[in-house]
């Protein structure tokens, strides 16, 4: 087997995960970026297990240390805990908010070159929590509304309706 290879390949798409993160651009699918950073661990551990310890792969470990950290702190701080779609190319990806925010934060996205998903526009400020679903309804005046299915804890209201306005949600 050989890890050298393994391990150069997952360092490179771990790269590709933080780097693009930093331009909210981010992998399609909810479990993608935890495989990805899951498979840089686990090769991670059998490389610097397996092979013999040299100044080459004191370098390599360098490099490799906070690239994992990086991706690991993606995806478990800033994980995705749902994908809904809204319109033809559109998503709505559900992350969570971290310890001090008041709810869920709603990522409005676009699929781009298939694989990658730009976020355009994101939502932090409803207080909504255990969001379970959201379906697309159309409104009175004809603009799209989305209908946001949640828990109930910090608003009575379920479903929620959030009127998508054009301005902001247009590119």
């Amino acid at each position: 087997m050989n890890f050298k290879r393994l391990f150069t390949l997952s360092v490179i798409l771990n790269a590709l995960m933080v780097g693009l993160y930093f331009f909210g651009i981010r992998f399609r699918g909810l479990y993608t970026e935890l495989l990805i950073a899951g498979s840089l661990a686990i090769l991670s551990l059998l490389y610097f297990i397996v092979l013999r310890f040299t100044i080459r792969r004191l370098r390599e470990v360098v490099v490799a240390l906070p690239l994992l950290l990086f991706s690991l702190a993606i995806v478990f701080f800033d994980g995705k805990k749902g994908i809904y779609a809204v319109k033809d190319s559109r998503q709505v990806v559900v992350t969570s908010g971290g310890m001090l925010s008041c709810g869920e934060i709603l990522n409005f996205v676009e699929t781009e070159m298939g694989i990658f998903a730009k976020e355009y526009y994101h939502e932090t400020n409803l207080c909504l929590t255990g969001i379970t679903g959201i379906k697309v309804a159309e409104s009175e005046d004809g603009k799209d509304k989305l209908l946001i299915f949640h828990d109930r804890k910090n608003d009575s209201e379920n479903p929620y309706h959030y009127v998508l306005d054009e301005v902001k949600y247009s590119r």
